[in-house]
């Protein structure tokens, strides 16, 4: 009897051993089929991606050549550039912080990202207008200084430490998007000392959106479909900063007061077209819409007196 019970026993214990085996081999079958798909989707997006056709057509919008030393529109239009640099550097290293243990390899290329917004081209576009903004600081007594948190954020410690994800290290991360923060609100000082005309905003606006579209060109076919991420994400940030030009002064007239609308409400309607931003996705917007947009604004800022006027013709 004791003899067949360990018999019993022991023909229980392979049967579920085998079970086991086969549980874990189906696992791995699983895994691999889940892993297959993945790559799958991956390949489908490249494939979506590589076949599109490039949108084709011709550019629309302000294009500003300087005119003189105090050259505000072009002033205007740096700035603009500075409000969308300092978003997208804010986004890419926000999206670096929230990765776990990310490789070597994907660091590297999110450092070379975001270090490249603040680029020496732009800095140095800075650099011709900073003289404006000095000389209104001195008449108004009131320091901006830009310039040297424009250097800060391209320091390489300030640029890793941006993108750390550590907990344990929050007091560095929030010391670097401070200075990012510093950025973004000294440029908003220098927009309100300053305070761009109605007709100065629309051809500034103009010539940011006409640069959204340039972008747009390359990162969205000629049906909609995204092919490059990074530039939608920055001509969406041009287009929507470009918002932040506006002082919100008096308007007197029907005329400035459809032309400021017209313009909020399509830079809103552009940019929720443009989300969410993912590669192979199809969008309802091309460059052909940014274009449109940006020379109505360009009309009706050319319609406006260069210097805002109450009265109404």
């Amino acid at each position: 009897m004791k003899n067949s019970i360990t018999l019993q026993l022991f023909i229980l214990c392979v049967f579920l051993s085998s079970c086991s085996d086969e549980s874990a081999s189906n696992k791995l079958q699983i895994d691999g089929q889940t892993t297959s798909q993945q790559n799958i989707s991956e390949d489908k997006i490249e494939n979506i991606v590589a076949k599109q056709k490039p949108w084709n057509g011709s550019a629309a919008g302000y294009v500003h050549t300087r005119q003189a030393e105090n050259d505000r529109i072009e002033l205007f239009i740096v700035l603009g550039k500075l409000l969308g640099a300092g978003y997208v550097y804010h986004h890419r290293a926000g999206e670096l912080r929230s990765l776990r243990d990310p490789d070597a390899a994907t660091l590297a290329t999110g450092h070379a990202d975001i270090a490249e917004l603040f680029s020496p081209q732009l800095l140095d576009l800075y650099k011709r207008v900073d003289p404006i903004v000095q000389n209104s600081a001195t008449e108004n007594n009131q320091p901006v200084d830009i310039e040297s948190t424009l250097i800060a954020l391209t320091d390489h410690q300030q640029i890793s430490d941006i993108m750390n994800g550590d907990q344990a290290v929050r007091d560095i991360q929030y010391a670097a998007n401070q200075k990012l923060h510093l950025m973004t609100s000294r440029v908003g000082d220098a927009v309100l000392l300053l305070f761009p005309s109605r007709h100065e905003y629309l051809l500034a606006s103009s010539a940011l959106i006409r640069e959204a579209g340039d972008k747009m060109a390359i990162g969205v076919a000629a049906n909609g479909v995204v092919v490059n991420t990074k530039l939608v994400e920055e001509a969406w940030a041009l287009m929507y900063q470009s918002s932040k030009l506006n002082p919100n002064n008096v308007t007197f007239c029907d005329s400035q007061r459809l032309a400021l609308k017209t313009l909020k409400e399509g830079i809103a309607d552009l940019t929720n077209k443009m989300t969410p931003n993912r590669l192979g996705q199809k969008l309802t917007v091309t460059a052909t819409d940014a274009y449109t947009l940006a020379n109505q604004t360009q009309q009706a800022g050319e319609s406006l007196p260069i210097e805002d006027s109450n009265k109404c013709e």
